[in-house]
C-alpha cells in the first residue's frame, strides 16, 4: 500500500522538475536557418594549385578570393604550387561561392582566374576546390630552354 501512496507526489515532483527545466532551456535556433535579421557566417576553405610553364608548380604566387567586386581572402602557393585560404567568416548571405566568386591568381600573373566548386564539408567548414590554374608569364624566360 505504500508504494501506491508515494505515487502521486512522485509523478507530482517530476512533472513540477520537467517544467522548470523545459522553461529554463528552451531549444537553441538551428544554425542553418538563421532569423532574416542575422547574416549567416560560417568558414570556408579554398584549395587549388598554381601550374606554369609546362605544367611546372608555381611557388610564392598571390592568389585572392574575390567575390562580387570584394576581395575577401589572400593565400600564397607553396613550392608544390598548392594553396589553401581560409575565410572564417564567409558571408553565405550575400554570396554563393560557386555562382559569385572567382580566385584570381595576382602576382607574378595578374591574369589567370579559375571558378569554384564545392566540394564538401569538414567540420563546420565549406571546402572547395578550384583544381588546377595554368598560368603562364606575360615575360616566360623558360621558352629559351629546350
Amino acid at each position: 500500500m505504500t508504494i501506491r501512496k508515494l505515487a502521486l507526489p512522485v509523478l507530482l515532483v517530476t512533472f513540477f522538475v520537467l517544467l522548470l527545466t523545459l522553461n529554463a532551456h528552451p531549444h537553441p535556433p538551428n544554425p542553418f536557418s538563421p532569423p532574416p535579421h542575422r547574416p549567416f557566417f560560417a568558414p570556408i576553405v579554398v584549395k587549388g594549385r598554381v601550374l606554369g610553364w609546362r605544367d611546372t608548380p608555381v611557388k610564392g604566387a598571390t592568389v585572392v578570393l574575390k567575390c562580387g567586386w570584394e576581395f575577401i581572402g589572400k593565400a600564397y602557393t607553396g613550392w608544390d604550387g598548392n594553396f589553401r585560404l581560409d575565410v572564417n567568416d564567409f558571408k553565405f548571405r550575400k554570396y554563393n561561392p560557386v555562382s559569385d566568386c572567382k580566385v584570381i591568381v595576382k602576382e607574378p600573373f595578374n591574369a589567370a582566374d579559375a571558378s569554384l566548386e564545392l566540394e564538401g564539408r569538414f567540420g563546420g567548414a565549406f571546402l572547395c576546390s578550384t583544381g588546377d590554374i595554368f598560368v603562364h608569364h606575360s615575360h616566360d624566360h623558360h621558352h629559351h630552354h629546350p
